[in-house]
């Protein structure tokens, strides 16, 4: 069996995935492929992270917890999805840097299935708006500026969390994508994580693009879609690409930042570290990194 684990990262597609994935989930078991809904796993893998506290589990223990889970469930692939995986959303900027728990936390869980292969899944994104966009969710913190004076923005380096993140799981690839291109890359994600056969059809493929795109162009599209089929995923592309430049909902598309000191001259280097960074991590060993 395949374990997959999602792990995120906080505040890309919140949620979005997963119930794209659930929407699927009797086709993809008859295919072998699992999805089991949060509540089923999120307390049984919590309970035994901390009883594990690192150490590899049992095989006695392995097949226990994929018992409780999956139940009367049989296949050769199971996804877990969860952006609490690495952290809780208050601490990822714990000690002023970005998840600085993330490579620990992950190969204790990567531990919890050691007798199985496991693929570590997650999309990124560019701290400049991930900064901003974690602050607004956090419930009593100070004024922006104070909160932001514990962080370092020059050490919120998404190359030092995946690098840290091999180190510690050397055997586990890596499947990364950007949350800026996941409108454009939704079907290429989904393939990626279930590995399910092509020409399977599946339903919410449009989960994403819904928010993101308004309904008359949404309709619009499916409907040039199904007249003419993609000839690639290239090609699909470059159609949601042209769609969404006719008929994204602007609000949805440009993200407002009103926070005292949050500028152009602070974002600015950050998008620049980003894309210098996903151009490094693209090209490492063990790392499978989805671009459109």
């Amino acid at each position: 069996m395949h374990i997959v684990f999602h792990i995120g990262v906080h505040h890309t597609d919140e949620g979005l995935l997963l119930r794209s994935l659930r929407a699927n989930a009797q086709a993809f078991e008859a295919q072998r492929i699992l999805v089991p809904d949060l509540p089923k796993y999120r307390t049984v893998l919590s309970d035994t992270l901390q009883k594990l506290r690192g150490n590899l589990a049992s095989q006695e223990l392995q097949d226990v917890v994929l018992d409780t889970i999956l139940e009367d469930s049989d296949g050769d692939r199971v996804i877990f999805s969860n952006e609490n995986f690495p952290c809780m959303p208050s601490v990822i900027f714990n000690d002023g840097t970005l998840y600085d728990r993330l490579p620990k936390r992950i190969s204790w869980l990567r531990n919890v299935f050691p007798d199985f292969d496991v693929t570590i899944a997650m999309g990124l994104r560019d701290p400049a708006t991930l900064v901003p966009e974690a602050y607004s969710k956090l419930r009593d913190v100070p004024p922006f500026r104070d909160w932001l004076d514990q962080i370092d923005l020059s050490s919120l380096s998404w190359h030092r969390v995946i690098t840290d993140l091999r180190e510690a799981l050397p055997e586990s690839p890596l499947l990364l994508w950007c949350n800026e291109d996941t409108p454009l890359l939704w079907p290429e994600i989904v393939q990626a994580l279930t590995a399910h056969p092509d020409g399977m059809t599946l339903e919410a493929q449009d989960t994403l693009l819904s928010t993101i795109m308004s309904e008359t162009g949404l309709q619009r599209m499916r409907a040039y879609l199904a007249s003419s089929p993609p000839k690639s995923a290239e090609h699909r592309r470059r159609v949601v690409a042209a769609f969404l430049d006719k008929f994204a909902r602007e609000e949805a598309m440009v993200d407002e930042i009103d926070l005292d000191g949050w500028t152009e001259e602070v974002m600015d280097p950050l998008s620049e570290r980003y894309e210098a960074d996903v151009d490094v991590i693209a090209a490492m060993p063990g790392v499978r990194f989805l671009l459109p």
